[in-house]
């Protein structure tokens, strides 16, 4: 069921041609033919080796396995969007608003099932990256009712989103996630964050997520250090260490274990000065 305040912003969708079902005028949409998992997984590592091109040709992919329906196609797809880097996710952040525009049909019957109630995970996904900012906004509180981790992301890009209702709606959903004591919210939503810092309004979120570092229970901290995530994992070590907040134990273990070489040199360091041993470091 959508929520309360999702009912209400989809109320401004309502009276628009296309939730009506007036779509005749629209143009045919350009989207592929059955796509395959397959195709997903060689755009995903294509984007990875830094070919950014290849991130259009994965954001028409994703519009339309979600206009085929197909179940499993539609689990796996979930599954990939899992394990997605932050680099990916930046990159579709601009490429579904693109492929969007070239799927005029499928965005109308996406925005009515978004009005009915009736999106797919993936289309839930997907809105919040639409160049309407009411269907972003909309589905963006959608989200935030949300207790699923895969929504984390998603809302943490939206939260530097240039429009000030879609913004504050992303930044007031994860400021109740980010503090949740299994701390995966904090570790998702810390990969995006500080990778789009330096984006306009990207700020916020990542100095949200060093503070609940700095200054949250130690479970989150715990979990952060443990990240997949490089960049989240350096910081988690560096904001640990200039709060006090990393034990011996810990500086040890990162020195002599992680695969980040700065995280590695500042808990060696650090280490060093609390006067203990570190004869086996960087061995």
């Amino acid at each position: 069921m959508i929520p309360s305040l999702g009912r209400q912003l989809l109320r401004r969708l309502r009276g628009r041609p296309e939730v009506l079902g007036v779509t005749p005028h629209l143009p045919e949409d350009r989207l592929p033919l059955r796509p395959t998992a397959g195709q997903l997984r060689d755009e995903a590592a294509a984007i990875e080796s830094g070919r950014v091109r290849n991130a259009d040709e994965l954001a028409v992919l994703l519009l339309a396995v979600d206009r085929d329906g197909d179940p499993k196609l539609l689990a796996d797809t979930g599954q990939f969007l899992l394990r997605a880097t932050p680099r990916l996710w930046l990159m579709l952040d601009v490429a579904v608003r693109g492929a969007w525009r070239l799927a005029p049909r499928w965005s109308a019957a996406a925005v009515q099932r978004l009005v009915q109630g009736e999106p797919s995970p993936l289309g839930l996904t997907v809105a919040p990256f639409h160049s309407d900012g009411h269907v972003r906004e909309a589905a963006v509180a959608c989200l935030a009712e949300l207790d699923d981790t895969p929504a984390v992301p998603v809302l943490a890009l939206r939260a530097s989103d240039w429009v000030p209702q879609v913004r504050d709606g992303a930044r007031a959903a994860l400021e109740r996630r980010l503090t949740e004591p299994s701390g995966a919210a904090l570790v998702a939503a810390a990969a995006v964050a500080l990778a789009l810092r330096d984006r306009r309004e990207g700020r916020w979120l990542a100095e949200r997520v060093e503070t609940v570092l700095r200054e949250g229970p130690d479970e989150l901290l715990t979990a952060a250090l443990a990240a997949p995530d490089r960049l989240t994992r350096r910081t988690a070590h560096l904001t640990a260490l200039g709060a006090c907040r990393l034990d011996l134990e810990r500086m040890l273990h990162a020195a002599e274990h992680d695969d980040d070489l700065p995280t590695r040199i500042r808990c060696a360091e650090a280490a060093v000065k609390t006067g203990s041993p570190v004869a086996s470091v960087g061995r």
